[in-house]
């Protein structure tokens, strides 16, 4: 039961009151007063990804670049993070994403974990392309940011190093995982994430993301790739600056396991 006496709130029990709420008329304590209302935040088409690499880059630039954001994520005294984790596809353009990698470095002690296109996303560009003759997707194109044969008028190229090159990395290509009853390929920088996480958890800071131990690629749902990768598209891909994660089948006592390798550039 409440019962009001003038400007408190007594709340009675059984046993007799239990708490008090004091309430005083805003005049009292305040002498002047100014209402306004705030229209607040309207999500419109404009905010939210279409699949384009334009309206990508409006969403990375318009939210990062030269934000308070970005100044909030690079004082360390702010926030504290170790990695940056890429949840975008896409990226054919000169400098892709340098906006991250631009954090990181601005930042300092922060590390970005990227996303390359999809296989799909290069084979289907008209604009530099990535095909042969046959029409098959090239590596070999890919590492030299298209078919230049074709005076392209944008060339695919990742971040130079005064755009923060050395402070972060590119994945490729997509990783197919089954969801629902079938099969989808998926952006793999979150995959790769929770190799560097792992570390951690495992008290090893210091060693390398990379080998038989540390650098298989893999989590719920993963049965592959978009694409197998051979020797000779690592050859291409690898200088290029692309960490190409590719698979083998190793052959256990009871069925064939596939598992997911990444070089992973030997980083920390």
């Amino acid at each position: 039961m409440l019962v009001t006496c003038q400007s408190e709130i007594a709340t009675t029990t059984a046993a007799g009151i239990v708490k008090v709420e004091l309430y005083y008329p805003i005049d009292k304590w305040v002498d002047y007063l100014n209402v306004f209302t705030l229209d607040g935040f309207k999500l419109t088409s404009n905010h939210v990804p279409n699949g384009t690499n334009d309206r990508q880059v409006e969403i990375l630039n318009g939210t990062l670049n030269g934000t308070n954001l970005f100044k909030a994520l690079t004082d360390r005294d702010v926030i504290n993070f170790r990695y940056i984790v890429d949840t975008f596809g896409n990226g054919i353009e000169s400098g892709s994403k340098a906006i991250y990698t631009i954090l990181a470095s601005t930042r300092k002690n922060a590390f970005a974990i990227l996303n390359a296109p999809s296989a799909k996303d290069f084979k289907d560009n008209p604009n530099p392309s990535f095909k042969d003759l046959t029409g098959s997707l090239s590596s070999r194109f890919i590492s030299t940011g298209g078919d230049l044969a074709l005076n392209p008028t944008i060339r695919y190229s990742l971040p130079s190093q005064t755009q923060g090159a050395s402070w972060g990395a590119f994945y490729y290509p997509f990783i197919t995982v089954r969801d629902l009853g079938r099969n989808i390929n998926v952006v793999p920088a979150a995959y790769v994430s929770n190799n560097f996480i792992a570390k951690y958890e495992n008290a090893l800071p210091w060693s390398l993301v990379a080998g038989v131990r540390r650098g298989v690629v893999g989590g719920t749902g993963v049965v592959g790739l978009e694409i197998n990768l051979g020797k000779e598209d690592r050859e291409y891909l690898e200088p290029f600056g692309l960490n190409p994660i590719y698979s083998k089948v190793e052959l256990g006592q009871q069925s064939l396991q596939i598992k997911l390798h990444s070089r992973l550039q030997n980083l920390l």
